[in-house]
């Protein structure tokens, strides 16, 4: 798959930009089944010749909802997903909340 992209306006600031800057969302709701990617999710990544997903992909609340440990482990589906990561050879760069996810704690508003 060939993309061409025109950049125009452009700013020269001397800074190398790198590969490392960029990655794919994974969202946890649409592209996993309990963390595990699905096989859409999996076909794409490997057609974008992807090499780091983020993730959950700003869906935090539907993986840190009862927060970021569950009975002092990760959420099972961050574990599904970050095995499925490491088999395939993907990078992980995980999203996670600096403001609680619970409701009820308003100090952050």
């Amino acid at each position: 798959m060939t993309v061409e992209l025109t950049v125009t306006g452009a700013v020269d600031t001397r800074e190398d930009v790198s590969h490392d800057m960029f990655g794919i969302n994974v969202l946890i709701d649409h592209q996993t089944d309990a963390g595990h990617v699905t096989a859409w999710t999996d076909q794409t990544l490997t057609a974008l010749e992807t090499e780091n997903v983020r993730f959950p992909g700003g869906q935090l609340h539907s993986l840190y909802g009862d927060g970021l440990l569950d009975n002092n482990d990760i959420p099972a589906a961050l574990a599904a997903f970050l095995d499925d990561a490491k088999a395939q050879g993907l990078t992980v760069t995980l999203v996670v909340p600096v403001k609680p996810t619970d409701t009820s704690y308003d100090a952050w508003d």
